[in-house]
């Protein structure tokens, strides 16, 4: 009752992510093996220090992964002690997460005010906080990455 989906409207910033994007987000996702036919809710919270240039792109973000990953359900809500992730704005470091859904606590976001780049950035630390590693942290990266 307290959760509202993201749905694009025209006031709403187009962003244009790649095919590649999509297809990527689609093969990591599926190569997780955890969504089978159920359907999971992934509700998160924007603290209010999140500079208003960040929303556009965490929403189109937010839509390419629903898109993408049929078993999975992100949407915005209102309330943090109900969200699974939730996303600061900081004023110095790198944008990074920390912990990821499977943590009971959740995922904690943090998006500098000042980032050029938000477009991949917004996508990049929603898929971390949803549990996905750097292609050569995954478990079978030995199979398609050679290190020299």
């Amino acid at each position: 009752p307290n959760c509202k989906p993201i749905f694009l409207n025209s006031s709403d910033v187009r962003v244009d992510y790649s095919a590649r994007t999509k297809c990527t987000i689609y093969y990591k996702m599926q190569s997780q093996n955890d969504l089978k036919d159920e359907r999971h809710n992934v509700a998160i919270w924007y603290d209010g220090s999140v500079h208003s240039s960040w929303k556009p792109h965490l929403k189109q973000a937010i839509r390419d992964i629903n898109t993408a990953a049929p078993g999975l359900y992100l949407y915005e809500i209102d309330y943090k002690n109900r969200a699974n992730i939730c996303v600061f704005g900081v004023f110095s470091g790198n944008p990074h997460c920390i912990g990821d859904i499977t943590n009971p606590r959740g995922a904690t976001v943090n998006l500098k005010h000042d980032w050029s780049n938000k477009k991949r950035t917004s996508i990049h630390e929603l898929l971390h906080a949803l549990g996905l590693a750097h292609e050569h942290q995954r478990n079978d990266s030995d199979k398609s990455l050679a290190v020299e």
